[in-house]
């Protein structure tokens, strides 16, 4: 695997059951992608989840939680 491979987190995270929120599914995608780190964001409507992929040196998990249930 190369060491870009393995530097990189990825996670799967549920989005919120805030139905306001959900009706702004482009702007929590775009508000995770302006994270320091924060490489892919990609939400699953059907789902309620958003795929990400980071840096975990840059961005811890947990952060990116906060963010989307803030």
């Amino acid at each position: 695997m190369p060491e870009s491979e393995k530097a990189r987190g990825r996670a799967v995270l549920q989005i919120t059951s805030d139905r306001e929120k959900l009706q702004n599914y482009d702007k929590i995608e775009e508000s995770v992608k302006e994270l320091d780190g924060v490489t892919k964001a990609e939400i699953n409507p059907v789902m309620n989840v958003i795929k990400v992929e980071y840096d975990p040196k840059k961005l811890t998990l947990e952060q990116i939680r906060r963010m989307l249930h803030s």
